[in-house]
């Protein structure tokens, strides 16, 4: 891993810890809306992802461990896993500023599909490509794996 994947995500991750509310761009991309589930059985991922973003007990449940991060690199793929006891609390907020920041500015958007949801955040001018899988399963919502696309 080169010193920039690693400064580009130490920076993406303390930009989304704290404990602000979520502010993020939610796009439907598929006929079937995740957030109007019909099926009484199935979580609604707006209620989820308020739930997740604001508390860490609930997170941790809520996180399949080991959690994957894979980067792409010039060499390949390579991953890192964080156990659980290593997790720490990540909000995601994100506010419409942070794309026009001085260094390190990106954006971020959720994009649902049936049942799977992608947050997307995308450097603005500075290689920052990073997504986080959402997956439901047996109607709940789990944060699956994470990927970086960065330079």
């Amino acid at each position: 891993m080169t010193t920039k994947n690693i400064l580009v995500l130490t920076i993406l991750f303390f930009t989304s810890c704290g404990t602000k509310s979520t502010d993020s761009t939610i796009t439907d991309q598929s006929p079937d809306s995740v957030t109007n589930s019909n099926n009484a059985d199935e979580e609604d991922f707006d209620e989820f992802f308020k739930k997740f973003t604001s508390d860490s007990v609930f997170q941790m449940e809520r996180t399949k461990f080991p959690f994957r991060v894979i980067w792409l690199t010039e060499d390949g793929e390579m991953t890192h896993e964080t156990e659980k006891e290593d997790w720490t609390h990540s909000t995601f907020h994100y506010e419409d500023n942070y794309a026009t920041r001085q260094v390190d500015g990106y954006t971020q958007e959720i994009k649902l599909f049936g049942d799977s949801v992608r947050l997307e955040q995308r450097g603005v001018d500075n290689g920052i490509y990073v997504d986080y899988l959402f997956i439901r399963e047996n109607g709940k919502w789990i944060l699956f794996t994470g990927r970086d696309y960065s330079d």
